[in-house]
């Protein structure tokens, strides 16, 4: 997923140089530089927010969890990933009808909006999906009284 993110980023970076140097030295602006930009970057925050959570890098309040013998830092755990799924699928869901109601397409480049809208959904599925392996976990660490 690194590399996508990487290849993400430095498509970014070239459209947008590519939009300064076009306005700084042509005193003309690239539209399509800027409406691919804007496109990259939406799929960059939303592909690095599935990575982040698998890596368990989201800023995370953990001080009562920290305290807690490990049954109940687990059971806690459960109840985290519990609700992280059942908003990823409300996410997935309304994901789902915007994509279904969405005929349009870019105006410059002319990308149908659904190759937008599909990124927040692809990210809910990814992060619900672990959220659910996570679970699974929590409850068998729950059962069996180990440590993570």
């Amino acid at each position: 997923m690194e590399h996508l993110i990487a290849a993400i980023l430095v498509a970014l970076i070239v459209s947008v140089s590519a939009n300064v140097i076009g306005r700084s030295l042509l005193n003309h602006s690239l539209p399509w530089a800027d409406e691919l930009a804007r496109m990259l970057f939406i799929w960059l925050i939303f592909i690095g927010a599935a990575a982040a959570f698998a890596r368990y890098e989201h800023i995370a309040v953990d001080f009562l969890v920290r305290r807690l013998k490990p049954r109940a830092a687990h059971v806690l755990y459960l109840i985290q990933h519990l609700i992280i799924i059942g908003l990823m699928g409300v996410l997935i869901w309304g994901g789902y009808v915007v994509i279904s109601r969405s005929t349009g397409r870019t105006a410059i480049l002319g990308v149908p909006w659904n190759l937008i809208n599909v990124s927040l959904v692809l990210c809910a599925t990814f992060i619900g999906a672990v959220a659910i392996w996570r679970a699974w976990r929590s409850i068998t660490l729950i059962r069996t009284g180990q440590e993570a």
